[in-house]
């Protein structure tokens, strides 16, 4: 009786059908939810106090005459990261005087883009966010682009009125396996049995669609101390029992934890993230078996040719037969649609494969 129920209650778990459509969310994702959350350019806003001091600094004169909404934080991100990457090497010959200015720049950037993408506490679900949620398959994937917690939020709350709405057998069988669980999964240490620990996904994982965040989360916390055991895993605070807010000591070595983030960047060095590399792997993986890719809000940064890469090696080695459909929510769809293969937008939508939409509301208006 109680495999009979088990089995019953598994089909509403695992999908009949192999279809599997793959959201990739973008800045205009975020910009368009309730809380209007800003796109790169324009990020700085207008308000020029609430710069850090010595991030201020750097801006005047990395943007030297140009408007403060004109500001872009990729450029800004992408340029720091380099600079910090690279500046110890360039100035190590004793006949050069090391530069030492704006060396706080980058750690400030940082903390103002989480000041700027936090939510303010006890924050409702976004309207817009919490639609597109309910029309996800249980295979469908999100992948995301974006450090805030909108979705994060969302996810959280559809699945805690999923659990809710169980009753009798149900409440008895149900494991908490939605896409936030298996993400923190995927971040911490790997799966163990009695024989050791899992070095690759296991079968049941595939049951469900992935929540992947591919530019890191202001939500992830880690230890950026080299050969620290957390230098290779990410905590999700929301999710953690114990206290791993940045700024707090890592529990093995003791440096001061701090959020991960990726800057868009031409090519990642994911050296100290192995776990956000193996979230990459799991991408290509969705992108390529999917039947259709819904772009929400992408603008594909020129710098960031990672991101680039991985759709088109997704497009050359695709698993799924099928002939993908696209659906491009932008204003502006020029780059997308180039970036599948066609000479423009307008030749992307004759092809009857592809759908294009002018803003987020529009493409949930279309395909309540």
């Amino acid at each position: 009786m109680v495999d009979s129920a088990n089995a019953e209650w598994e089909k509403q778990f695992i999908p009949v059908s192999p279809k599997v459509t793959v959201y990739l969310l973008g800045a205009g994702a975020s910009n368009a939810s309730s809380y209007k959350l800003p796109l790169m350019r324009g990020f700085f806003g207008n308000d020029k106090e609430a710069i850090p001091s010595e991030l201020l600094g750097f801006l005047k004169e990395f943007y030297d005459g140009v408007r403060i909404n004109n500001w872009n934080i990729e450029e800004v991100m992408t340029y720091l990261h380099f600079r910090q990457a690279t500046a110890q090497p360039l100035t190590s010959s004793p006949l050069a005087e090391p530069e030492v200015r704006f060396t706080g720049a980058y750690t400030q950037l940082l903390q103002f883009i989480w000041k700027r993408l936090k939510l303010p506490n006890e924050s409702p679900e976004c309207k817009l966010h919490k639609m597109l949620l309910e029309r996800l398959r249980p295979r469908d994937t999100i992948l995301t682009l974006n450090y805030d917690l909108l979705m994060d939020l969302s996810l959280a709350e559809a699945e805690k009125r999923a659990e809710e709405g169980l009753v009798g057998e149900q409440k008895a069988f149900y494991q908490p396996t939605g896409r936030l669980a298996s993400l923190s999964l995927l971040l911490g240490q790997p799966l163990s049995l009695v024989s050791g620990e899992v070095a690759m996904s296991l079968d049941p994982e595939e049951y469900l669609g992935y929540y992947l965040k591919l530019h890191g989360s202001l939500d992830w916390v880690y230890c950026p101390r080299e050969g620290c055991a957390n230098n290779h895993r990410f905590i999700i605070q929301s999710l953690s029992r114990v206290a791993a807010e940045p700024g707090r000591p890592c529990v093995i070595c003791g440096a001061p934890l701090a959020i991960y983030v990726v800057p868009p960047i031409a090519a990642k060095d994911f050296t100290n993230a192995r776990k956000l590399n193996f979230l990459w792997q799991i991408a290509l993986e969705e992108l390529r078996r999917a039947e259709r890719i819904v772009c929400i809000g992408v603008s594909f940064a020129p710098s960031d040719t990672h991101l680039r890469w991985l759709i088109r090696e997704a497009l050359l080695t695709r698993t799924n037969n099928e002939r993908l459909m696209l659906t491009i929510v932008n204003p502006d769809a020029q780059v997308t649609s180039q970036l599948f293969g066609y000479a423009s937008k307008e030749d992307a939508m004759k092809s009857g494969r592809v759908k294009c939409y002018e803003s987020m509301e529009d493409y949930l208006k279309a395909t309540s």
